[in-house]
């Protein structure tokens, strides 16, 4: 009877003290083989319980253990192959460390890009590359396009990527003026050096065009850029690269054209689209008519996700600027007339409407891209007089050539206002940016 008591007694413990099983990190298994000893006699129930650390309690003979009791999880030590670092391991062996794994890196992006074609064109494969490191480190995934033009009779051969794929800081996992493509050599990517050669800002016409060495040339089937302009109802195709996957968006529905860019419906997994930006938008007849930059997405449903792309023909606009010192200019197109030249460089960052009397009636800054069809849209509700337009140019950053700034700053001296009467149809005044103190 003292036995039954006293192991009753010990099976009310380990109801009380359940917080205190959980805390011993001790598999079932040993809290069974301790009953069995407890059951034995008291005494070896008395020496457990007048242990320090409390073990899991005796369980009476003919009580069934449940099942549902769960067991805590030791954790699993997993060797990751490298040395820990210690205060010992000097800084050449932490970089030697660094090194590897990039170049481990890389190889699985080559890997990446060589086995996954997702629908791809092979014709059009040839005419794309993919930017794999930018100064000798991976960076995130961007695609791009090789295409060829004539200039003063000469036939060349350009790449072009999104500008927004260009670093803005030195911290900027992105494209620096100098990085590495990888290139289709029949079923193999070879990864060669390009240079970025001519921006356009990231806010405005979002391309940069891109140099080859000739060597990489040879590997392009480049395309010819359309002489025919898009028009709505038109269905594209685009090819590049997205999460390292070499692919095929058929179907692309144009759904709106501006002076600046095309719209098209986006048949492509939203997860699956980063990296497109700078791959291929192409008619019919495989001709360039655009660059894709972007998308947008729907709330309500993921079919009517907008897809955004720059107009090819500003890839001419580009190439006459990398021949003529980095000026060219495009006209900025609104109800119909050219409104003011820009720059290929130059994005827009202000514009505000005045009526007769000179009384602002609406006024809109752009802190990132500039909205063509916003603008358009609040010029069919005012109808004002007068319209101004603030405009700055996108730079190679003074304290590193290798990323791109777009001096969004009162000390930027390339701002420059202008006005435009819509009655007159010219420009009344422009006013450019002075350094403080003058005036």
């Amino acid at each position: 009877m003292k036995k039954l008591f006293l192991i009753s007694f010990s099976f009310i413990c380990m109801l009380f003290n359940a917080g205190t099983v959980f805390a011993q990190g001790r598999a079932l298994s040993r809290g069974v083989k301790a009953g069995e000893a407890a059951a034995k006699g008291s005494s070896a129930v008395l020496r457990r319980m007048s242990v320090a650390t409390p073990r899991v309690p005796a369980v009476p003979s003919g009580l069934k253990v449940s099942a549902s009791v769960p067991t805590p999880a030791v954790p699993r030590v997993v060797s990751t192959g490298l040395p820990a670092v210690t205060p010992g391991l000097d800084a050449l062996r932490i970089r030697q460390l660094e090194k590897s794994v990039q170049a481990l890196q890389q190889e699985n992006l080559q890997l990446k890009a060589t086995l996954n074609h997702i629908g791809s064109n092979p014709s059009l494969r040839r005419a794309t590359f993919q930017a794999v490191a930018t100064t000798n480190e991976p960076t995130n995934p961007f695609s791009g396009t090789a295409f060829r033009t004539v200039y003063n009779g000469e036939e060349e051969v350009f790449g072009v990527v999104a500008a927004h794929a260009i670093a803005s800081s030195a911290r900027d996992k992105a494209l620096n003026r100098h990085f590495t493509v990888g290139i289709f050599d029949g079923e193999k990517m070879v990864e060669l050096p390009a240079e970025i050669v001519q921006i356009s800002s990231p806010s405005m016409l979002d391309i940069a065009l891109v140099k080859f060495s000739p060597e990489a040339e040879k590997l392009f089937q480049p395309l010819r850029i359309s002489d025919v302009p898009v028009k709505f109802g038109d269905v594209l195709s685009s090819q590049g690269f997205a999460q390292y996957k070499d692919v095929n968006i058929p179907d692309r529905h144009i759904t709106k054209v501006t002076p600046l860019s095309v719209r098209t419906t986006i048949p492509f997994a939203r997860e699956d689209r980063p990296g497109l930006c700078g791959s291929a938008v192409v008619n019919a007849d495989q001709e360039l008519v655009g660059i894709h930059t972007g998308s947008s997405y729907d709330r309500q449903d993921a079919q009517f996700d907008v897809g955004y792309a720059t107009n090819a023909s500003f890839l001419n606009t580009l190439v006459e600027a990398y021949h003529n010192g980095g000026e060219a200019t495009f006209p900025l197109v609104l109800n119909g007339k050219n409104i003011i030249p820009l720059n290929v460089d130059e994005y827009i960052s202000y514009v505000s409407f005045h009526n007769a009397e000179g009384k602002q009636v609406w006024q809109q800054g752009f802190d990132n891209k500039f909205s063509y069809s916003k603008v358009q849209e609040m010029l069919d509700i005012y109808s004002p007089r007068y319209i101004t337009v603030t405009v700055r140019r996108a730079a190679w950053s003074p304290e590193n050539p290798e990323v791109l700034v777009e001096n969004r700053t009162s000390r930027d001296l390339t701002k420059t206002t202008y006005k435009y009467d819509f009655q007159t149809e010219e420009i009344v005044s422009v006013t450019k940016a002075k350094p403080k103190g003058r005036r």
